[in-house]
C-alpha cells in the first residue's frame, strides 16, 4: 500500500505514487505508477502493465466512444495492459515524452507525446488535466503524426474546446516535436532503459478520489 507519509521530495527510486487526471476539479482516472528518478530537471515514472488504476463510468459518445457525455459519479477498476510506459515530464512542460516498450519482447516502440497541463506534485503523486490531443513519433524520430485528432476536433466543435485552447495545445504539440528531432541526443540514455524486476506492483490507496 502506498503510504503517504513516504512522498517527500525528492521521491526515492521506486516509490510508488498516482499520476491522476482531473476535469472539472474532480478525479477522471488515476494510473499507479512508480517513480524512476526524480531531479530538478525531470521526473521519470514507469507504467507497467498490470498496473491497476480507476477510471469513472457514465455515458460514453463521440468519435470511438471515448467521451465522457453523462458521469455516473461513479468509478471502476481498471489495469493497464501491453505496453511497458517510460514517462518522462520536464518541469513546466504542458506534456509528457513517454517511451513505449511492447511488453512480450521488450520491443521499443516509438515515442509518444502526451499533451497535458503542467504535472501539480500532491501527497499521493502527481495531478494533470489531459488535453486530449496527442502525437505518435517513430523509434528513429524521422516522421510523427496526430493522435486523438478526430476526438480533439469533435469537442471543439462541441465547444468543449476552445479555440485558444486548441491553438495552444497544437503549438505545444509541435515544440515538443522540435525539441525531440532536433536534439537526437535528448533523452538518449533512456532508450536502453530497463525497469527493476524486483520493484512490487503499486496498489491504490485509500483517498485517491480527494482533492
Amino acid at each position: 500500500m502506498l503510504d503517504c507519509r513516504a512522498m517527500s521530495r525528492p521521491w526515492p527510486t521506486g516509490t510508488p505514487i498516482l499520476r491522476r487526471c482531473l476535469t472539472n476539479g474532480r478525479v477522471s482516472f488515476i494510473r499507479t505508477v512508480t517513480v524512476v528518478a526524480d531531479t530538478d530537471d525531470l521526473l521519470a515514472l514507469y507504467l507497467a502493465p498490470g498496473n491497476p488504476g480507476k477510471r469513472r463510468t457514465g455515458v460514453r459518445g463521440g468519435p470511438r466512444g471515448r467521451v465522457m457525455l453523462e458521469d455516473s459519479g461513479e468509478y471502476e477498476d481498471w489495469v493497464w495492459r501491453q505496453n511497458r510506459v517510460l514517462i518522462l515530464y520536464r518541469p513546466g512542460d504542458a506534456h509528457e515524452v513517454q517511451l513505449f516498450r511492447r511488453h512480450r519482447d521488450a520491443h521499443f516502440l516509438g515515442w509518444y507525446i502526451d499533451l497535458c497541463e503542467p504535472l501539480r506534485r500532491v501527497s499521493l503523486g502527481v495531478d494533470t488535466r489531459d488535453h486530449v490531443l496527442d502525437v505518435w513519433m517513430t523509434p528513429d524520430r524521422t516522421a510523427w503524426s496526430w493522435k486523438d485528432e478526430d476526438e480533439f476536433l469533435w469537442r471543439q466543435e462541441q465547444g468543449m474546446i476552445s479555440p485558444e485552447q486548441a491553438r495552444a495545445t497544437r503549438a505545444e504539440a509541435e515544440r515538443a516535436v522540435a525539441r525531440l528531432t532536433a536534439d537526437p541526443a535528448l533523452y538518449r540514455e533512456w532508450v536502453d532503459w530497463q525497469p527493476d524486476p524486483a520493484w512490487p506492483v503499486p496498489a491504490v490507496p485509500a483517498g485517491w478520489d480527494r482533492v
